[in-house]
């Protein structure tokens, strides 16, 4: 062996020794669980948990078993975290989460204008935000969606009043 390899044999040694030794020299280090649970937890993280072991519980991948403790954890979470930050409200996460996706909608569709007062229509509106007037695509019996030139409602079957055009005859 050459000095060279021994050297670095022995770098890798001490390298390895600090890193396992680290966590057992530290004063008053608790375990990551302890200083989890001191955490106060974030309620938009804990409920983003709370979704995903519903779905996992409605799709079979977790038991009943499991389910039943993890959910009341979760919820428990949730009431400390609402407690602690009542300022963060469950309306405010969802209505923020509501722009978002109107947000993303906004990007990847064109956008709609009221035929009465101009405001900007967002893709399912069947009124419009800023000054209440039923749109034209929708049913007037219903208001389910319907197109430009359907003659009845397609969830109703509500006989639609718009000139349609007559189809031409062949000669």
């Amino acid at each position: 062996m050459t000095l060279g390899a021994m050297i670095v044999g022995l770098a890798l040694l001490v390298l390895i020794v600090s890193l396992v030794l680290r966590p057992l020299m530290q004063r008053g280090g608790r375990d990551e669980a302890a200083q989890e649970e001191d955490r106060p937890p974030r309620l938009e993280a804990v409920l983003a948990a709370l979704r995903d072991l519903d779905f996992d519980h409605q799709t079979g991948k977790v038991s009943e078993d499991d389910y039943t403790p993890a959910r009341a954890g979760l919820l428990a979470k949730a009431a400390r975290a609402m407690e602690r930050d009542p300022e963060s409200s469950v309306e405010d996460i969802l209505e923020a989460r509501v722009k978002e996706i109107r947000r993303r909608l906004d990007r990847d569709v064109p956008a709609a204008h009221c035929t009465h007062c101009g405001g900007r229509l967002h893709p399912g509106d069947r009124f419009c935000t800023r000054c209440g007037d039923r749109q034209t695509d929708a049913c007037p019996s219903c208001g389910g969606s319907v197109g430009t030139e359907d003659r009845y409602c397609v969830e109703c079957g509500c006989r639609l009043h718009t000139e349609a055009t007559p189809a031409r005859q062949e000669p």
